[in-house]
Order: structure tokens, then C-alpha cells, then sequence
């Protein structure tokens, strides 16, 4: 019989903290002439010399198939295959990895896991290989310069005395042998031959088994080896391939990862699909998946490979719509989401029946997001809010009239007026007496909206040479800019304030005036002839401010012209104020604690008179 050489190779520190570090390690044996085979061997690895800490190490040993065996079953070379197996006796928490190579090699190494180094004593065991003896001529020895680590008869080992069992599995299909089946004891696992057999060696104990092969449907059993060989007879059936294929009501694939129970075979589908080998013609079959309903059944079917589609129904949840303009319900809204049509209720309500998922569509224009089935409730704004500033130069205009579909509002003191409609696209009108009517359009979206409206009243401005009209005279009054008709009449719509005005004409002289705009329509009549405006116009009275809380500056902008006295009357004719003996063109007049509302100021010299408009507030 060949020997069996254990070829020691050591990966002097394989991961080391230190270049300098240096390690020997000693294999321990036992006396081959205490042996008989089937006997089992502890081997020891011992650690000696250790001047370092060490975090890893390696070895490598050659053996003849079939001498050795490991945990009872034989050591033969199977490239490709690794196993992890636990120390018998391990120092510290690290792993142990062995494995084949295709020359008959087994290998073996252990890793700290910490990676932070291991402080191992002199003549520590590190491990202990244990092995069935099989047979064998020459003890070996310790070869230090080679590297060769041999078994040596005078370093102590131990005797394992425990005993293997012949286990014999005898594998047959329709009562014929069947070769090439594998059978799994554990991590072990051998194959079949031509003979339907394959033999392990056991101890006594209870093992769990399979028996594969494609082809033919898995096998599995428990078995006990109690002081006895043993022999297992197992009969194995041959199998189709049925593939359930998911889809839903609409003819797609379910995608979603499903629980697939066939003949209690349990399987989780790949893109919508789970394979089994099943013998016989009938199946019963059980497919769970989120958000499906459970489908439970069974079929009988014609043996052979065949593709089988499984229709899964949806589970149906109740999301409730509440549909409103600014918070108010909005009912009989009918609205839909692919073939359902709804229609929302005396409260605004409305309910779709929806599938699992996540949704984006629109209601009214408006974007609803959301996902089921963790959202039963969505509310739906379809209208926008338009806020109205009004004002006039510089002030807010109140109780001015904004007219929106049909729907008018007053601007409140601050002159806002707040509209809420659905969105879309809308025409307004803006009134207020004195001033000229503003129109515009607006388009409401769920964003709000403030619209600035700047009100202007009308000037009218009459310019002529004694009684003649002057045509082509240039109007400038603030960044307004007219020229007079053939009538001598120019238009200019100027915002509440005072303004300088000036009129000229390459045959006059330039005229310059002060006007004050408040809230209502002027005519203006100026003779560029004469120089001071005729007197039926009052554009050269100013009162400011105007409205006021009741101090008002009265004046006039024509030199040398001094009323002899001024009234102020309500709107009933009550006289309120009097002055007369008027010694300046400007006076301030008191009307503190009269009430809210409208007055005239009339001022007059002589024969001639004029009056004005002013506001308390």
C-alpha cells in the first residue's frame, strides 16, 4: 500500500502584525503499529516558537483516495467543492475553510475574525485532525528543512475508539437500479454506481437523507445506525416539469415575487413563473402574493412538460375622493379613472375601488397622487383662490365693485376682494363710480392668485383761445402725454394724486397748472389767451389731502385770487363750516368730529363761485 505523505505547508504568518515574525507549527501522530484499519486518529496541530502574534496560518496535505476519511466519509478529490467545517478543537472564534484541489490536495486555514491578532502560547493545540485509518507501511517522519511535516511514532498521539457502520442506500426506479442518484447525509454526500448503491461509514446516530436526480422527484427520509450496518432501500419516481405562470385579470405577467405551494413542494416565483417535477396527473396547487386574492386549487393533467397560467384577482380597496372648492364640498362632480365613472355626493364624497399600488392621475385639472392600499382618503381641491388689490395712486380703493362670472364683490376697506372658483380661465370687470371701468382675465389654477388694479378717472381737458378751440396743443401731466382735436379737447385717465400739468402750443404761451385728481371724473377749460382758466372750470381749486379724517389744506393756484368767503354743506345742505374775511389763497379748514360721508366746498369772490367735492373717512 502507498504510504501517505501530509505535506505541510505553512503560510508563515499568512497575515501577520510583523515582517519579522517566524512560527513552526508540530503535527502530532500515532503510532501506525497500534492501528488497525477503521481505527480513527486524533492528530494534533501544535503551535511551537512563537515569538509574534499571528492572525492567520495555512497548510496543505497529499493523501491516497480512499485512505483517509473525514467525519467517517472517505476524503476523495472533488474539484470544485468546498466545505466548512468546525475545529475539533479550534483556538479561538475564527473559522476553519477546507477544500479540494484537482491533484487530490486537501487545504486548510483559520482567520482571526477580529483581524487584531492572536496570542498563541508555545505547545498549544491549535486543532486536531481526525481521520479513519485505512492502512498503511512506513511511519513518517519530521523533515524541518523541507517543510515536510511526517507522521513520527514517538510523538504521542491518540486512538479514537469509537466505531463506523457500513450504511448502504440501494436506489432503483420502476425496480431497476438506478445509477448516478446523489444522496446528502449532512455535508457529506456520495453518488450512485452502476449497482444503485453507495455505502458511507457511520457512526451510531440518526441521520436525515435526500436522494436526487433529475429526472425523477427528490426523496427524503430519517434513518438510525444503532451498533449495525444498515441498509436502505429507496424507490425513486419519475417526474414532469409543469411551469404556473401568474398573471392578473388584464392578461399581464404578476411580476411580484409569489409563494407557490404544488403537492406541498413550496416554491417563490421568478418574473411571474415556478417550476416543479411532479409525478402523477393531478396537482393541488396554493398561490399567495400581496395584494391578490389566494387561489387554491386542483388539476388534473396530462403527463409531459407543460406551461400552465394561473389567473390571480386583484383585491379590490375603497379610497374615498373628497372633492371641494377652498374647503367646501362640491356636489353631483362627476369625475373618472379609467372605466370607473363616479359622481360626488351632498358632501363632496366619491369613492373608487382601487388595486394595490401607487396612482397619479387628475381630477378637475388638479394632480392626485397616492399609493393603496396605504391611503383610503384624498382630498381634491378643484377650485383656486384670486385675491383683488384695488387701489389709486398709491391708496386702497374701497367698495369697489369686481364682477367674475357672475359673481361680484366689494372690496373691503384695505380694498381686497377674495374670489374662489374653479380653475380655469375667467373674464373680470372692475366698477367704481368716478373712475373708468377696468376689464382684464384671469386664469385660476390651485395656486393662489393676487391681481394689482390700479383705478384712474377721467380728465378731460378743453383748451382754447378765447372762444376758439386750439387744435394740436401738447397735454404733459405726469408720464401721460395727449395732444388736443380739432375741438380742442384732450382725454387723459390719471390715478388719484396731485399732478403739475402742462400745456403747450408753438403759438402760446406754456401754461402750467396744479391739478388734483380724487375719485371722479374732471373737465378742465383753459383759455391760452387770457392765461388763467375760464370760470366755469374749478381745475385750480386743490384740497388735500382728499379724503382725509377731517383736516383738509383748501387752496387755489391763480395768483391774487382771494375768496371772500367759503362754505362747506352734507349732502342734505346743512351748512357744517363758514369762513369769511379770507386774507390768503390757502386756508385749513377743521371738520374733526362731523361724520363720515361727502361734502362741498364752495368758495366765493364777488359775483363768481366755485365748489368742490371732498370726503371725510
Amino acid at each position: 500500500m502507498k504510504k501517505t505523505i501530509l505535506l505541510f505547508g505553512l503560510m508563515l504568518a499568512a497575515i501577520v502584525l510583523s515582517a519579522q515574525c517566524s512560527a513552526v507549527l508540530r503535527l502530532g501522530s500515532t503510532n501506525s503499529s497500534t492501528l488497525s484499519p477503521g481505527d480513527r486518529v486524533d492528530v494534533p496541530l501544535y503551535c511551537e516558537d512563537i515569538d509574534n502574534l499571528i492572525v492567520g496560518f495555512g497548510f496543505t496535505f497529499y493523501f491516497d483516495a480512499g485512505v483517509i476519511t473525514w467525519n467517517g466519509s472517505p476524503l476523495y478529490p472533488l474539484p470544485g467543492i468546498s466545505y466548512l467545517h468546525p475545529a475539533f478543537e479550534p483556538f479561538g472564534e475564527g473559522d476553519w475553510l477546507f477544500n479540494y484541489d484537482e491533484e487530490g490536495a486537501l487545504g486548510g486555514s483559520w482567520i482571526d475574525p477580529t483581524f487584531n491578532g492572536a496570542e498563541i502560547q508555545p505547545g498549544e493545540i491549535l486543532i486536531a485532525f481526525r481521520y479513519t485509518y485505512h492502512g498503511g507501511e512506513t511511519p513518517l517522519t519530521w523533515d524541518p528543512e523541507s517543510g515536510i511535516c511526517e507522521i513520527n511514532t514517538s510523538i504521542n498521539g491518540c486512538v479514537c475508539d469509537l466505531t463506523d457502520y457500513a450504511v448502504t442506500f440501494h436506489v432503483t426506479a420502476y425496480g431497476e437500479d438506478l445509477e448516478g442518484a446523489i444522496i446528502t447525509i449532512g455535508n457529506l454526500w456520495l453518488e450512485t454506481d452502476e449497482n444503485g448503491m453507495a455505502t458511507f461509514s457511520l457512526c451510531d446516530g440518526q441521520y436525515d437523507y435526500t436522494v436526487t436526480k433529475p429526472g425523477y422527484a427528490d426523496e427524503e427520509g430519517t434513518f438510525t445506525v444503532v451498533g449495525a450496518p444498515l441498509l436502505i432501500e429507496e424507490e425513486m419516481e419519475v417526474c414532469w416539469d409543469i411551469i404556473l405562470h401568474l398573471i392578473d385579470t388584464n392578461g399581464t405577467t404578476i411580476t411580484d415575487s409569489a409563494l407557490v405551494i404544488v403537492n406541498n413542494d413550496t416554491v417563490w416565483t421568478t418574473n411571474g413563473s415556478a417550476a416543479f417535477c411532479i409525478t402523477g396527473d393531478t396537482i393541488n396547487y396554493e398561490v399567495y402574493i400581496d395584494g391578490y386574492y389566494p387561489e387554491i386549487g386542483e388539476m388534473i393533467l396530462t403527463p409531459g412538460p407543460i406551461t400552465v397560467e394561473i389567473i390571480m384577482t386583484p383585491i379590490f380597496y375603497d379610497v374615498s375622493f373628497f372633492v371641494n372648492c377652498c374647503g367646501e364640498p362640491v356636489p353631483d362632480y362627476t369625475f373618472s379613472y379609467q372605466a370607473q365613472t363616479v359622481t360626488t355626493n351632498a358632501e363632496g364624497l366619491a369613492v373608487l375601488y382601487l388595486e394595490a399600488g401607487f396612482y397619479s392621475f387628475e381630477i378637475g385639472g388638479v394632480l392626485v397622487t397616492f399609493t393603496v392600499p396605504d391611503t383610503t382618503y384624498v382630498p381634491v381641491d378643484i377650485c383656486g383662490e384670486v385675491s383683488f388689490y384695488v387701489s389709486s395712486g398709491g391708496e386702497p380703493v374701497p367698495e369697489t365693485n369686481i364682477t367674475i362670472d357672475n359673481e361680484t364683490h366689494l372690496t373691503n376697506e384695505l380694498g381686497y376682494a377674495d374670489f374662489c372658483l374653479l380653475q380655469g380661465t375667467y373674464n373680470y370687470t372692475i366698477e367704481n363710480n368716478g373712475y373708468i371701468t377696468s376689464e382684464g382675465s384671469v386664469t385660476i389654477t390651485n395656486e393662489p392668485i393676487v391681481i394689482e388694479v390700479h383705478l384712474r378717472c377721467e380728465v378731460t381737458v378743453h383748451v382754447v383761445c378765447v372762444e376758439s378751440p386750439v387744435d394740436g396743443a401738447v397735454i404733459t401731466c405726469s408720464d401721460t402725454t395727449v395732444y388736443t382735436n380739432e375741438e380742442g379737447i384732450g382725454i387723459l385717465h390719471l390715478e388719484d394724486g396731485i399732478y403739475i400739468m402742462i400745456i403747450l402750443h408753438p403759438d402760446f404761451y406754456p401754461f402750467v397748472w396744479d391739478v388734483i385728481i380724487g375719485g371722479e371724473p374732471i373737465f378742465y377749460e383753459f383759455d391760452l389767451c387770457v392765461g388763467i382758466p375760464a370760470e366755469s372750470t374749478i381745475g385750480f381749486l386743490y384740497i388735500f389731502p382728499n379724503p382725509s379724517e377731517g383736516l383738509f389744506l383748501v387752496g387755489n393756484t391763480i395768483s391774487g385770487l382771494i375768496p371772500d368767503e367759503i362754505h362747506v354743506t352734507d349732502l342734505t345742505g346743512r351748512e357744517v363750516y363758514f369762513e369769511v374775511t379770507i386774507n390768503s389763497q390757502t386756508m385749513e379748514i377743521d371738520l374733526i368730529g362731523q361724520p363720515k360721508g361727502m361734502y362741498f366746498v364752495r368758495l366765493q369772490q364777488g359775483q363768481s363761485q366755485w365748489t368742490k367735492k371732498l370726503i371725510i373717512r
